[in-house]
Parts: structure tokens; sequence; C-alpha cells
């Protein structure tokens, strides 16, 4: 029940990769003090929360929310309607590449490495099938190599994967991200 006192905000909601963490951030806002009403879109990547002012503000959300790995952003987004998606429009851009920029320092070391195993693994198969010269890197040292590489770039390329399943274990709330983590680190051992 919405009282006088009560204010309605639309926020912009960033490190929200899947309905898992819409479901997530709108039962961590609906527990804090003040807030009477939550409704988190993933599709559209906004949180419409409805709260008393003098009980609870963005700030508070952001440290409930934030050690999850989530943000809510006070962009204004509850103006008009062609600000409203010039807005979010902006604030997908600025995220996007970010993300891109941070993807492609991830990727400098893995993709070459990964292209150096697969070559030494066919020629391991070439030897035997085809005749071809013995590999120069004996398998066992192959195989060490191979690990090193692999836990380099599972705690370097991986740490936000590696980060949600300590956020899981901490929080109890799993999304995409620590699944993911699961899954990885599971194949790693």
């Amino acid at each position: 029940m919405k009282d006088n006192l009560s204010q309605t905000e639309t926020y912009a909601v960033s490190g929200m990769h899947c309905a898992s963490c819409a479901n997530i951030i709108g039962k961590k806002l609906q527990k804090a003090k003040g807030v009477t009403e939550v409704n988190v879109n993933y599709a559209t990547e906004t949180a419409k929360v409805t709260f008393d002012p003098n009980q609870t503000s963005i700030s508070e959300f952001n440290t409930e929310i934030g050690k999850l790995g989530y943000q809510l952003n006070n962009s204004e987004i509850h103006q008009d309607q062609f600000s409203t998606s010039h807005d979010h429009m902006h604030h997908e851009q600025l995220e996007s590449g970010l993300y891109l920029q941070t993807l492609q320092k991830q990727l400098i070391f893995p993709l070459p490495i990964a292209l150096l195993v697969f070559i030494f693994m066919l020629w391991d198969i070439g030897t035997k099938l085809l005749n071809l010269p013995a590999n120069p890197i004996s398998m066992s040292l192959f195989s060490t190599l191979t690990f090193v590489f692999a836990s380099v770039i599972l705690f370097w390329a991986g740490q936000d994967f590696i980060i949600a399943v300590g956020r899981f274990f901490k929080y109890r709330a799993a999304n995409m991200d620590s699944l993911v983590g699961f899954g990885t680190l599971t194949a790693y051992i």
C-alpha cells in the first residue's frame, strides 16, 4: 500500500546479466527499510522502486545490492519518453564499450595460447596418423604447460566468474556468472 510520503523512482541497473539477477535485485530491494514496492525489469535493465525517502535512499540500495555486483544509477530515467530512450541507449553504449575494452584486454594472452595449444595437439595427432616429424615438446611438458596456462587464464581472464562464486558462498545468491564459475572451476579441478 502506497502512502503520501512514498515516492516512485526508476533507476538504470548495471551488472544485471540474466533474469536471475533481476530476481535477486528485486528481493534485496524489497527487504530494504521503507520500500513498499519493487519491479525489476531485465529486458530494459531498470528497477522501479516505491519507497519512503525519509527512511532510505539510492545510496542505501546500492550498499545492499553492490555487495552482489549490481548498481542502481539515478540517470533521470523517469522523465519524458524521448529522454528515457536516449538516456538508456547512451548508458547501454557506455556499458557495452567498457565491457568490450575489458574483453579485448583479457583476450590478448589467452587467444594466442589457445591457438598454440591447438596447433601442438594437431601436430601430435599428425605424428601418429600421417607420419609427421615428432613434436618438439614432449607430451608431459606440454601437459604441464597447458595446466599453467589454463591456471593463468582462469584466474586472470575468468576472475569475474571466480569472484561470482565467492559472492554465492558469502550471500547465497546464484546468478549466471556464479553458475559459469562453478562449471569452469569443476572442469579445472
